[in-house]
């Protein structure tokens, strides 16, 4: 069997929406394998570039009297400047739009230069920032009017025009940086689905695992004790007879010959199966059934127990999965008694119902041994291996200490789908 690894793959980091600063984290603008710092220092050299063209640009134009110096290239300096901690500080960014107020209220003529800052800057905040998304837009719609209100300030009349223009470009750099968020939180909700799916693959293959190995146990225990236990008392058998009656010493040898070679068998074909590729059609266990159980009664009674068997019902062919429990439910029990109560006296039924299959298996106290077949935890696994088995195909097992000093157990193994509650 390939053993799979019980280490659980490290989860991916959560996704954390809605949490303020203490639970963000800087993210770029772009996927890049540089360090944030040399991304936010580019554009932050971007966005000044572009700035101070436009305030040349806007200071050219036809000869006239001398205007006083308003110092708007150092404005825009320090409009560009907070960019250069957008990924540590996404709301720093807006202070461009007061830095433009202030330019203006200084008496700064109206210019382009400043919208780059402003417009990077409500993007960050919108697409980057640290609170809930109502919060960040609450930033970006404040530094949004403060910019917007800064056409207003030592203008008779705005160029509405301008107005209009700058007022588009606020408003498509707050809808991208939305958009942006929006694909990063479905990003990160499809790839924690993925963490959590690749998860739920891995439990249920040490689920299966799990399941495989204890069908495994379950049916080396069946083969093996079941055998073993005849060999034992068989060899008590043999030993004891050996000096006064070597006759039956030695066909109590024979008896022993005849199950190691069963036992040889039956593990070559639990082998077998467990060797050949997976196959959802191929039995999971030997294919012994209810076809075996003359030559099971008589090893049992070889080993000193008195069997008799009834069989009520018309006989009928079995589901493989039923017919298989049944015959390790019924070889488990006569191990049991074996065990437990050597030399009992033993009675098994089967009967044959409409939609089930009934077995019982009642002895009596035998030879004085002890008869409690229900043993602690730990010290056996044979009547767990029994409630397991009819579990497994909608029965149950019903294991109990007779007030006469014997044991019984009975079972009932359902023999339709529909019965087994849709088992196949």
């Amino acid at each position: 069997m390939v053993q799979h690894d019980s280490t659980s793959r490290r989860r991916g980091p959560a996704t954390h929406r809605g949490r303020g600063p203490a639970g963000w984290r800087p993210r770029s603008l772009v996927r890049s394998e540089l360090p944030p710092v040399v991304i936010d220092v580019g554009l932050a050299c971007i966005v000044a570039g572009i700035g101070l063209a436009q305030s040349l640009q806007h200071r050219g134009g036809p000869p006239g009297p001398p205007r006083p110096a308003d110092h708007r290239e150092l404005f825009v300096l320090l409009a560009a400047l907070p960019v250069v901690a957008r990924s540590r500080y996404p709301l720093l960014p807006l202070l461009a739009a007061p830095v433009t107020l202030l330019y203006r209220l200084g008496g700064g003529a109206a210019s382009p230069a400043f919208l780059p800052a402003v417009l990077l800057s409500l993007f960050t905040v919108v697409a980057n920032g640290p609170y809930r998304r109502v919060t960040n837009f609450g930033w970006a719609a404040g530094a949004a009017l403060i910019f917007m209100g800064s056409h207003f300030v030592n203008e008779q009349r705005p160029d509405i025009s301008t107005l209009a223009l700058d007022f588009a470009w606020v408003a498509a750099a707050i809808l991208l940086g939305d958009n942006t968020n929006s694909r990063r939180a479905l990003h990160a909700v499809a790839e924690q689905r993925a963490i959590e799916a690749e998860l739920t693959r891995e439990e249920e293959a040490r689920r299966r695992v799990s399941e495989e190995r204890v069908a495994i146990a379950r049916e080396l225990h069946d083969v093996v004790a079941h055998h073993i236990s005849i060999i034992n008392v068989q060899a008590g058998v043999g030993a004891h007879l050996m000096d006064s009656q070597p006759e039956q010493s030695r066909e109590a040898f024979e008896n022993i010959r005849l199950a190691s070679r069963a036992t040889l068998q039956e593990l070559r074909s639990l082998v077998g199966v467990l060797r050949e590729p997976f196959d959802d059609e191929a039995p999971l266990a030997p294919t012994r059934g209810l076809d075996g159980l003359d030559e099971l009664i008589r090893s049992v009674r070889e080993a000193g127990l008195v069997v008799d068997i009834e069989t009520v019902g018309a006989e009928r062919q079995l589901p493989g999965h039923v017919d298989r429990s049944a015959y390790r439910i019924l070889q488990e029990s006569l191990t049991n008694i074996i065990r437990h109560a050597a030399g009992a006296e033993v009675h098994v039924r089967i009967e044959y119902a409409i939609d089930s299959l009934e077995l019982r298996v009642v002895n009596t106290r035998g030879d004085g041994s002890s008869v409690d077949q229900v043993r602690p935890a730990g010290d056996g696994h044979g009547i767990e291996g029994m409630h397991e088995r009819a579990e497994a195909i909608g029965g149950r097992v019903v294991a109990r200490r007779l007030d006469n000093g014997g044991f019984e157990v009975r079972a009932s193994l359902p023999t339709t789908a529909r019965a087994q509650g849709g088992r196949a």
